[in-house]
């Protein structure tokens, strides 16, 4: 890695290259809420050629209402050992 100003640049440029990796932020399903549906984030970074698998798990995940932000949604996204929390919290209607 060359011409970066900062380290944290150099360290980004070199993970970037060796091991990519990304924070995964989407939305799933939720029932009885006031919402229809539930921001999510993983609490850390995923592989990045995990992605897809996690996006297929979130396509079948339905949270029921009420949940409130930082809940844990699934505890280990396609086998990253990451988990998945709610971004926001959602009432029962």
């Amino acid at each position: 890695v060359e011409g970066n100003t900062c380290k944290r640049g150099a360290a980004y440029g070199i993970k970037e290259i060796t091991c990519p990796s990304r924070t995964l932020t989407s939305t799933v399903k939720i029932c009885d809420g006031t919402l229809c549906r539930l921001p999510v984030v993983t609490a850390g970074e995923i592989p990045k050629e995990r992605l897809f698998d996690a996006m297929t798990e979130l396509n079948h995940i339905e949270v029921k209402a009420p949940v409130r932000k930082g809940d844990v949604i699934l505890s280990n996204i396609a086998g990253t050992g990451v988990a998945l929390v709610a971004s926001r919290s959602i009432s029962h209607i």
